[in-house]
C-alpha cells in the first residue's frame, strides 16, 4: 500500500512506494537549518539540536497526485541542492540533486508524518546522523552510520541509472526541474544562517 505524503494544508498530495530500502537520517548541517528558516518554520522542521529528519529513497518511488502546481524549489546557492517545498503552506517536501540522473530524494518528516504514524514504524529507526558538528547547543550529536548510508545511497543511484528509473522522477521533466529554482544571493543565504 502506498505511503501517504502531503503538505500541512493538504493542497499538495503524493504517494510513496515503500521498498524497505529507505534510509532514515537526521542531518544537522547549516544548509538544512537555513532552509527551515527560509520556510519560516524552524520550530516545526528542526529538532532541539537543529536536526532535520529525512527519509532518503529513490525519487522514482514518489508520485504526486494533487497540487503539483504548488510544488516549488529553491537553492541556497547557484550550485546548491534543489530544496523542494509546497508554496501553499511552506511545508518542506524534499531535497534532490540538480542533476536528474542522480535520482534520490530526501523526504522531510513533515510530509510523511501526516498519517499519524511514527516514521520508525514504517522506515525503521534512524540509521544515520550526519554533520553533528553544526548542531545547535551542547553536547553535539555524534555522527554515525554515514558510510553505510552512502553505500546504500550510491547503490540506489547506480541501480536507477542502469535501469532508467531516474527518468521517472516527479521533480524533473526531460532532465529539467519541474519548477524554476529560486536561487538565493550570498547575502540572503548568510542572513538565514545567522538566525540560530
Amino acid at each position: 500500500m502506498p505511503y501517504p505524503v502531503q503538505c500541512a494544508c493538504g493542497t499538495v498530495k503524493a504517494e510513496l512506494e515503500t521498498t524497505g530500502h529507505e534510509i532514515h537520517c537526521v542531518c544537522y548541517c547549516k544548509d538544512c537549518q537555513a532552509f527551515a528558516h527560509f520556510l519560516r518554520k524552524p520550530e516545526t522542521i528542526l529538532d532541539a539540536s537543529g536536526g532535520t529528519e529525512v527519509i532518503q529513497t529513490s525519487s522514482a518511488n514518489l508520485r504526486f497526485t494533487d497540487g503539483l502546481l504548488h510544488v516549488a524549489c529553491m537553492r541556497l546557492s547557484a550550485n546548491g541542492m534543489l530544496r523542494w517545498y509546497a508554496n501553499c503552506c511552506h511545508t518542506p517536501i524534499g531535497n534532490t540533486m540538480a542533476n536528474s540522473k542522480i535520482a534520490f530524494v530526501g523526504l522531510f518528516r513533515q510530509v510523511l508524518a501526516t498519517s499519524g504514524d511514527r516514521l520508525d514504524e514504517t522506515f525503521g529507526d534512524v540509521s544515520c546522523r550526519c554533520n553533528g558538528q553544526s548542531a545547535i547547543g551542547e553536547p553535539k550529536p555524534k555522527d554515525h552510520g554515514i558510510l553505510k548510508a552512502l553505500v546504500r545511497l550510491g547503490s540506489m543511484i547506480l541501480k536507477n541509472r542502469i535501469n532508467g528509473r531516474y527518468r521517472q522522477s516527479p521533480f524533473f521533466h526531460n532532465g529539467m526541474p519541474v519548477a524554476e529554482p529560486l536561487i538565493l544571493s550570498n547575502a540572503q543565504r548568510q542572513a538565514l544562517t545567522k538566525l540560530d
